[in-house]
């Protein structure tokens, strides 16, 4: 199968560098910038087991050119949330209407805002793992767990496809738990960011841990109260997370690393994010939650406390404040107080 990733940034350029491992054809759209260092550089790929990858510049088909979209039989969006609906639109003008697309994205309401634009089927994705870039081409995963979609016609072939490339894929009838899971998991990112810390040392700090705890506790309030569901990924069960995250580092230490790999420099891609200068997801994180929690008229000083400081992280730029755990806790502390 002919597969194009939308959106190849460094999760993007590594799902479509092992598509193309597997030995499927794969075009490659993404920023200039990425697609010159790509040309000059190649592309390094490194699994989480450390099986290595490399394709010269000549041997990858990536470009700027959304209209190489036109080869694919599937493309993937891995685009952030916040640039969906434009995506949406480029999709419109140079996707063909039997490609199937493939929305590899964090957050829950990306597949939707697809589908409410397009006439192709809309697959919802998730990618569990984090993949960083040391240096331009040099794409690492850093951390364990198998990518999902849900379950259609097609979903076997790809499913068969990233195995090929040593990735592994679930294939879920429903994608909604799996996807307000995944957003549990990824109100860490906010805190990591805030951190500024590698996301290992991050969580063997007994402080860092009770914040994400109280953000897990109440955004799982909030998620139960709406009627959605969560499941299980991998060898973390969501409602059990915030008791995890409580237990005495040691502890905490011998689960956590038997549960979930994390390599030593990995980070979360809101703290990369914000050391670029760059716009964060965290609207459609922690904001979700928010969002949801207005909704039904439910507390969440929380989460809303994160997002307000990501966004003002956001306004000061490549040098934004960090917070120390203690720090952190007071902030939530008082908002919790106010809120009360």
């Amino acid at each position: 199968m002919k597969y194009a990733v939308l959106g190849a940034g460094t999760i993007g350029s590594f799902l479509g560098g092992m598509l193309q491992a597997g030995g499927n054809p794969v075009w490659f759209i993404g920023r200039s910038a990425q697609a010159q260092s790509v040309a000059q550089e190649g592309m390094h790929l490194r699994n989480i087991k450390g099986v290595r990858r490399y394709f010269d510049g000549k041997q990858l088909n990536f470009g700027d050119d959304p209209t190489a979209l036109a080869n694919a039989d599937c493309i993937l969006v891995t685009v952030k949330s916040q640039d969906t609906i434009n995506a949406a639109e480029v999709l419109r003008h140079h996707a063909p209407e039997t490609a199937i697309i493939v929305s590899f994205q964090n957050g829950v309401r990306n597949a939707g805002q697809l589908k409410a634009r397009l006439p192709n089927k809309i697959i919802p994705g998730m990618v569990p793992f984090n993949v960083i870039q040391p240096h331009p081409g040099d794409l690492r995963q850093v951390s364990s767990g198998h990518l999902a979609i849900q379950a259609s016609p097609i979903s076997e072939q790809i499913q068969k496809d990233f195995k090929a490339g040593g990735l592994p894929l679930d294939i879920h009838e429903r994608m909604e738990p799996v996807q307000w899971s995944k957003l549990l998991l990824n109100l860490n990112n906010a805190i990591n960011a805030l951190s500024g810390l590698p996301l290992r040392t991050m969580l063997l700090n007994p402080g860092y841990r009770k914040a994400l705890a109280a953000a897990q506790r109440e955004a799982l309030r909030v998620i139960e109260q709406a009627g959605f569901q969560t499941i299980r990924l991998g060898a973390i069960v969501p409602e059990l997370s915030p008791y995890l995250l409580h237990l005495p580092t040691p502890l905490f230490r011998l689960i956590a690393n038997a549960a979930l790999a994390i390599d030593p420099d990995a980070s979360s891609s809101m703290q990369d994010d914000l050391r670029l200068g760059k716009k964060t997801e965290v609207e459609y994180i922690n904001g979700e939650v928010t969002h949801l929690a207005d909704k039904l008229g439910a507390p969440c000083p929380v989460n809303r406390t994160l997002m307000n400081l990501i966004k003002q992280a956001e306004v000061e730029g490549r040098e934004y404040r960090k917070y120390s755990a203690e720090e952190l806790l007071n902030a939530i502390a008082a908002a919790c107080a106010a809120e009360k």
